[in-house]
């Protein structure tokens, strides 16, 4: 009898033959699965992400400082929009976050429900972006891992700009994408497509507008299309850019002067030590260290937090799992340009360009997940991709990658459950009123000094402390001067000089000074602190004892004190 087409040939085929057949066909059974519970899985999805949100919400403000930073410089807009700019980072997150305030005040749930509300966009965005983009066995491993993230969440949850940033990110690739599919359709006439383009370059002037590093997509864009020699649309991209970039320039320099978000961050990236300019400038040797350092940092330790597999208390990083990291995600770029997807190729030029600049341009001391947990979801999908299609052919590769997924999906929601579990009695007692549980003994002390100067000082008076923004919050709006290293520096005693220190207080109106003994190890309590404040005031004290007045003590272990300056 003639075989039918697509007929099996089981009379034919030893058992071993058929268990290799059924073993390779895993990766379209799987992939037939998920697109068949598309809906369902999205909005299982999203309902964990719901989840996860509430049991890792986080009430308080962070000991990080820049989600306060972020609420005062809001704060500072609201109040005086066109006479004040914020220059500490990118201005446009705290320039949004003004309108709540203006309308709500420093409301501290609804600020933090809006960051959730921006981490649920990035999330729905993403997936109309990704979906059908990528075989499913990449697309929604990658999902899963964004939405229950404890990282994600936790930056969600803590009015830090990370949630804004990445629902634009998400935003811009929806609509490059959009794009790309009409010039593949055939649709290359600039009449056609030119406010699609628009749009592109709207989306990556905000996103330079709201993390400085970002900065860095604009040449990526251009230069990719380059290097397929799509002159055009390089042309495009370019003059699309350059539509809204030269204008906002032009209107922020119209109404604010000359400040802008590089300056001062320029000065101190380009120092060795941010906190210590007499250590002076870095070289190019420093600058190829800080890369070498960088990438061990984040692609050895930072990336594997982010994902579940090591402890967030962990310091270690290792040269040999950073260069695994890079050769996959090597890996994943070369299999995009065998398959000639030119359309993804800008995951791997966007990610890349964020990843190379930030490990250049920023002291090792950094240190901070949220450098590398912006780009997290798109390196995600670059090394899935790239081990996915190198098992293709391989019946044992395909079952060592669902393995491998498993894995990683369920280090995340482990990491994720235990987190929630250690949060959630803090959440319930911080929503019953005690706004200081969940801190360690030296912050509630501070926030607590801070607080009674909100309610006790007069309005004309200004704290010099360590961390202002922070003040400013838990006292109420009050005037806190912030001091995040030693002024007027002496490099033989590493203590301050005391008359210099009270010019520069008398000059920006500091009537008195917030003293605490804030940990340096959080985690203990073993009288090793943070001591910028003491160092500052130890020599006044010393050389005129007559100009600083107790005010008043709070903790009897770890205190916070507060002097008053007599000039």
């Amino acid at each position: 009898m003639k075989q039918t087409k697509g007929q099996p040939h089981s009379k034919n085929k030893s058992s071993k033959d058929i268990a290799t057949s059924r073993s390779a066909d895993l990766f379209v059974r799987v992939n037939n699965w998920l697109e068949k519970n598309d809906k369902k899985l999205f909005y299982g999805i999203g309902i964990l992400c719901l989840l996860y949100s509430i049991m890792l919400f986080n009430a308080r403000i962070s000991e990080a400082n820049d989600d306060s930073l972020y609420i005062e410089s809001a704060y500072n807009y609201s109040k005086r929009f066109f006479s004040y700019f914020y220059i500490a980072n990118a201005p446009l997150y705290p320039m949004m976050l003004s309108l709540p305030v203006a309308i709500m005040g420093i409301n501290l749930i609804a600020l933090k429900i809006l960051s959730l509300l921006f981490n649920f966009l990035q999330l729905f965005f993403f997936y109309k972006a990704f979906k059908n983009r990528l075989p499913n066995l990449v697309f929604y491993p990658t999902l899963f891992i964004i939405a229950i993230n404890s990282l994600v969440l936790y930056y969600a949850s803590m009015t830090y700009s990370e949630s804004f940033f990445m629902f634009l990110q998400a935003l811009f690739f929806y609509y490059y994408f959009k794009l790309y599919d009409r010039l593949e359709a055939g649709e290359t006439d600039l009449k056609q497509t030119y406010k699609s383009w628009l749009v592109i370059g709207f989306l990556l002037t905000l996103l330079t507008f709201t993390r400085s590093i970002a900065i860095v997509t604009l040449p990526a864009v251009f230069i990719m299309f380059l290097l397929f020699k799509q002159y055009r649309y390089a042309i495009y991209s370019l003059g699309a850019i350059i539509i809204f970039k030269v204008p906002m320039e032009l209107l922020k320099l119209l109404i604010w002067g000359k400040q802008n978000q590089f300056g001062s961050q320029t000065r101190l990236l380009l120092q060795k030590d941010p906190y210590d300019a007499s250590l002076g400038q870095e070289n190019f040797s420093g600058f190829v260290g800080r890369l070498i350092d960088n990438s061990q940092i984040y692609l050895s330790k930072r990336f594997f937090q982010i994902i579940g597999f090591v402890s967030e208390s962990s310091t270690n990083v290792n040269g040999f799992v950073t260069l695994v990291v890079l050769v996959l995600i090597l890996l994943g770029g070369i299999h995009l340009l065998l398959n000639k997807n030119k359309k993804l190729m800008i995951t791997l030029f966007y990610s890349c360009a964020i990843m190379i600049s930030s490990f250049i341009v920023l002291q090792a001391r950094w240190d901070q997940a949220r450098i590398i947990m912006v780009i997290m979801p798109m390196l995600c999908l670059i090394i899935f991709y790239g081990i996915y299609q190198t098992v293709l052919k391989s019946s044992i590769g395909q079952n060592i990658y669902l393995l491998l997924i498993i894995i990683t999906c369920s280090s995340v929601l482990i990491s994720s459950t235990k987190k929630s579990n250690h949060n959630l009695p803090i959440l319930k007692q911080n929503m019953s009123g005690d706004v200081y549980f969940g801190y360690t003994n030296d912050w509630v002390n501070y926030l607590k000094m801070s607080e009674w100067c909100g309610t006790n000082l007069s309005d004309s008076s200004k704290i010099a402390c360590r961390k202002g923004p922070m003040s400013f919050i838990y006292g109420k709006g009050h005037s806190f001067y912030p001091v995040y290293a030693v002024m007027a520096l002496d490099t033989a005693t590493k203590m301050s000089n005391p008359d210099s220190v009270l010019t520069i207080f008398k000059r920006n109106k500091v009537t008195h000074v917030l003293v605490a003994n804030l940990r340096q190890n959080p985690a203990k309590a073993n009288g090793s602190i943070i001591n910028t404040m003491q160092r500052i005031l130890a020599p006044v004290e010393q050389k005129y004892p007559q100009k600083l007045k107790l005010i008043n003590t709070i903790g009897a272990t770890e205190q916070a004190d507060l002097y008053e300056i007599i000039y």
